[in-house]
């Protein structure tokens, strides 16, 4: 009986050594599922934007990209020539800005507003929010900052047609807006029924 005894005690003695080898032993690491991340759109000015345009501005402190839809973006024939506004739109007092950043925000107040809220009473800022080049929505008609920007970036960019484009910032009260030459780069202000020709952006 005493010799069982022992052999139990050794046998679990070997147990124990074994149990404690293994908990020892560092657990092998194991792989971490990492989520794959996407890289942002390029921006870099003269080349194509994601909408099928070509990127004219990348605001350094915001780092928003600007491009301008290509040339043809109107039924594959030059810039149009179009009113800012017509009838009541023309004299209708709709605040906006003229600072980069400021067009889309511009494009909303003057097609939202009663008095243009229709491509017939609005012509400009309604082409430029209507247009949906590569699949996009969010196109606009430029501030008079964002305008001298594609001004001056208008050989990279191409295409542009006439001298005068207009930009979505009204002179308040007074029936104008802003718009640039674009052969000399002036900027100026004229009745919002005169026509001008048009290009629109989008930010991305």
């Amino acid at each position: 009986m005493r010799l069982k005894l022992t052999g139990i005690a050794a046998l679990a003695a070997s147990i124990a050594l074994v149990l404690a080898a293994c908990s020892s032993q560092t657990e092998p690491a194991r792989d971490v599922a990492t989520t794959p991340t996407t890289s942002a759109p390029a921006c870099v000015v003269g080349e194509p934007g994601p909408g099928g345009g070509k990127i004219f501005y990348r605001d350094a402190a915001t780092g928003v990209c600007y491009e301008a839809a290509p040339s043809g973006w109107y039924d594959g024939g030059s810039d149009p020539r179009l009113a800012w506004g017509t009838g009541k739109c023309a004299s209708a007092s709709i605040s906006t800005g003229t600072a980069i950043g400021k067009g889309e925000a511009n494009t909303t107040a003057i097609t939202s507003n009663t008095a243009c809220d229709t491509p017939e009473k609005a012509p400009a800022a309604w082409a430029a929010k209507n247009y949906a080049g590569g699949e996009k929505s969010d196109w606009f008609l430029p501030s008079m900052d964002e305008l001298n920007q594609l001004y001056i970036q208008k050989a990279a960019v191409g295409g542009f047609a006439g001298v005068i484009y207009w930009s979505s910032s009204s002179w308040f009260g007074e029936s104008l807006a802003w718009l640039q030459e674009f052969d000399t780069g002036d900027q100026g202000k004229n009745y919002m029924v005169s026509g001008s020709r048009v290009r629109p952006v989008r930010a991305f």
